[in-house]
């Protein structure tokens, strides 16, 4: 069990309790109905226990109503902790078939891109101190298909992932060149300066994570053009503002 399900189950409990000892019923803003079978919620075994302890009958309505609700709570908690579970095993499953499929296709043919595309990792390179990140590339003497996290498939970089790289400095606008790319992996590094607005160009980009870094600014409307987004990770920046309500056009996020 997790840390925070630990804690959610410790409130349920006393939020239970609480409402048992002033008997104020918990209003629940759920419109949802769901079964007792499918929130795993016995009212016979409980109707049971408070017959056990004396409770009045004519108070054993409350109790249960109450009980469920936090049955409730708990349920909807748990289904949308399995989603967001669902969702990482699938990007995971996409980026071992994405890696395997590039060893496959550049084993087959010579791996090369667009000199445009090359000189947009390169300017990523520069931006952010390349030669003295965990995982550097050599530039001068290999290829892009050769430096670390970058995946190409078909000539165009499909995924970059370097989080966790010591990347230190800002993204520069060449970024919204690399048209092909489907996931952009840069979190938990020392990035600062704004989220540049060319990222908007990335059409086909369906992950974008920059969380854990000192982004500053706000989070750039154009992102609502990218739209294949499936996730979105920006946590613990300095970003200021609101989410733009562009961002709820995009059905796949």
């Amino acid at each position: 069990m997790t840390v925070t399900r630990h804690i959610f189950l410790v409130w349920i409990l006393c939020l239970g309790f609480g409402a048992i000892a002033q008997k104020t019923p918990i209003v629940s803003s759920n419109t949802q109905k769901y079964t007792d079978a499918e929130i795993g919620f016995d009212a016979e075994r409980l109707t049971q226990r408070l017959l056990e302890r004396n409770i009045p009958e004519a108070e054993i309505n409350f109790y249960i109503q109450s009980e469920r609700e936090l049955y409730i709570e708990q349920y909807q908690y748990m289904q949308s902790e399995m989603r967001q579970l669902e969702q990482e095993q699938l990007i995971f499953q996409k980026t071992v078939q994405t890696q395997n499929f590039a060893a496959t296709s550049n084993a087959a043919t010579p791996c090369t891109i667009s000199e445009i595309e090359k000189q947009a990792l390169i300017a990523l390179y520069n931006a952010t101190d390349g030669p003295s990140w965990t995982n550097s590339w050599d530039i001068q003497n290999t290829e892009p298909c050769d430096w670390y996290g970058v995946t190409v498939i078909a000539g165009v970089v499909a995924w970059l992932n370097l989080e966790n790289n010591g990347l230190v400095g800002t993204i520069p606008e060449e970024i919204g060149n690399l048209a092909g790319l489907e996931i952009l992996r840069l979190s938990n590094c020392q990035l600062s300066g704004t989220i540049p607005s060319s990222i908007g160009n990335l059409s086909n980009l369906e992950y974008l994570g920059l969380s854990s870094n000192q982004l500053t600014g706000e989070i750039p409307t154009v992102l609502s053009n990218c739209s294949n987004l499936e996730r979105i990770s920006l946590s613990n920046n300095e970003l200021t503002g609101s989410i733009p309500a562009s961002l709820g056009q995009l059905n796949n996020l």
